[in-house]
């Protein structure tokens, strides 16, 4: 049988020997891994430390590679310089994650009706998906999806639409934790 490929699946295969549809992991780890300690990243700090205009990167077919591979070195000369700084930074993306981010830019982000559904849902969440870590079967599933993408998404930045791919999993993690505690009151 053949595999079907667009286009671009295949130029990208063929240029960076790999299928991609995007490279921008380096951008992606610098925007989230700089001095300006932005939870929700700082695009900002690269434009005017990194200037597209200022780097030296041969204009080829390669470039958007090499650009990404430039950010990525940055970054992790950044992490490097002080990796304790950087891992309290990542515990706080994923408190950010989880809970709230304190400094927040976005419009409407602090009010009660968003903040405060979102803390309890967190940790009612998160309980479960601590009791669900030592269970086999689908809520074991759940819970390792719930951690790995917290975990994941710490590694770069951190902006409020990330955390709706997680809300049905909270939603039933949080349904396994009262369910829990009501057979323990129950019993």
């Amino acid at each position: 049988s053949s595999i079907i490929l667009s286009p671009y699946l295949y130029r990208n295969y063929i240029l960076f020997e790999t299928f991609t549809l995007t490279k921008s992991f380096g951008y992606n780890l610098l925007k989230g891994n700089n001095p300006s300690f932005i939870v929700e990243g700082d695009a900002i700090f690269i434009e005017k430390k990194f200037p597209r205009s200022e780097i030296k990167i041969k204009t080829d077919n390669r470039y958007e590679i090499n650009l990404d591979n430039y950010y990525r070195e940055k970054a992790l000369k950044f992490i490097k310089e002080d990796p304790t700084k950087y891992l309290k930074f990542y515990f706080v993306k994923i408190a950010s994650f989880l809970f709230f981010d304190i400094n927040s830019t976005y419009p409407n982000y602090y009010n009660f009706l968003h903040v405060l559904p979102k803390i309890i849902l967190a940790i009612i969440s998160s309980v479960g998906a601590i009791v669900a870590l030592r269970r086999k079967g689908f809520f074991q599933f759940l819970a390792i999806y719930y951690f790995t993408n917290i975990f994941l998404f710490s590694i770069f930045f951190i902006l409020p639409r990330y955390s709706l791919i997680l809300l049905p999993i909270q939603l039933i993690l949080s349904i396994e934790t009262i369910r829990l505690f009501r057979r323990k009151l129950l019993d």
